[in-house]
């Protein structure tokens, strides 16, 4: 065991995968998230071969197998009229895993998170810490929580998220802007999709003011879940205000299936991209 001691702030995916692959190292750590449950937000991931090799390292392979799909294809179409632009195979006659020597995933996030933690544990895991500030001194760094309580450490990582308390030490305040575009996103069952030309590949269909990609996330008694998330471009912002495009104005430059997921509704959300 190493003499190192590392604290992780936030317990969402990428900080239960930093506390597995320490622990496989052998290197001491404790893991601080705000919630006083491990949950996620969110619809789905993609993990390609880079992630999933490394998660079957770790041993997470049977896990995430059980709850992940691996599509049949990467399919581009036109947005207007689905034809298809380019086709490349990843599940279909097992190409992806040959070529790259691990699978492609698409996993529902609270899946994925719920693996992480049945694999981890309880070790280091510290529940209702909201991390308020961080503090260096000679040879470590001091966190300090909202209910007062403080933790040392050699090394700190910060995992918490869109709103980082630990960033600005590494990286300086800086505040973030909008990017031009704003995701509709959603699980959609595929039944409830009558457009969707084949619900298998992962697929894009790319446009001169928006794009959509959609792939199966798990599957489930009603055939499967489908991620769809539409990036329509939007004007620039007024301010700190963001004049988004309506699900109205958004149809109609969207691809059928994601027509039918606004109109369904169901689990939708809207996402303001934000970069830093």
């Amino acid at each position: 065991m190493s003499d190192l001691k590392v604290a992780v702030v936030g317990g969402g995916i990428g900080g239960l995968v930093l506390a597995l692959a320490l622990r496989e190292r052998g290197i001491s750590f404790e893991v601080y998230e705000q919630a006083g449950e491990l949950r996620e937000i969110g619809a789905a991931v993609g993990l390609s071969a880079n992630g999933t090799r490394e998660l079957r390292r770790l041993g997470l392979g049977n896990q995430l197998e059980a709850v992940s799909v691996v599509p049949s294809a990467l399919v581009i179409r036109r947005w207007d009229t689905g034809e298809i632009i380019a086709d490349h195979p990843i599940g279909r006659d097992g190409v992806y895993e040959a070529t790259f020597g691990a699978p492609w995933y698409g996993v529902h996030r609270v899946a994925f998170l719920e693996a992480l933690a049945d694999r981890l544990g309880d070790e280091g895991m510290h529940l209702g810490r909201r991390c308020v500030a961080v503090e260096e001194r000679r040879g470590g760094a001091e966190v300090h929580f909202a209910d007062g309580a403080s933790a040392s450490a050699d090394l700190v990582v910060g995992a918490d998220g869109v709103h980082s308390v630990i960033r600005p030490h590494v990286a300086g305040e800086v505040r973030g802007k909008f990017s031009g575009t704003v995701g509709y996103r959603g699980l959609v069952p595929v039944p409830d999709m009558p457009s969707l030309p084949d619900p298998t590949p992962l697929q894009f269909w790319a446009g001169h003011c928006a794009s959509e990609h959609q792939f199966t996330v798990r599957p489930s008694p009603i055939g499967a879940l489908i991620r769809l998330y539409a990036t329509p471009a939007a004007p620039a912002p007024v301010g700190d205000k963001h004049r988004l495009r309506p699900p109205d104005r958004v149809m109609q430059v969207a691809c059928a299936p994601c027509v039918d997921h606004l109109s369904i509704g169901i689990e939708k959300c809207r996402w303001i991209g934000v970069e830093r």
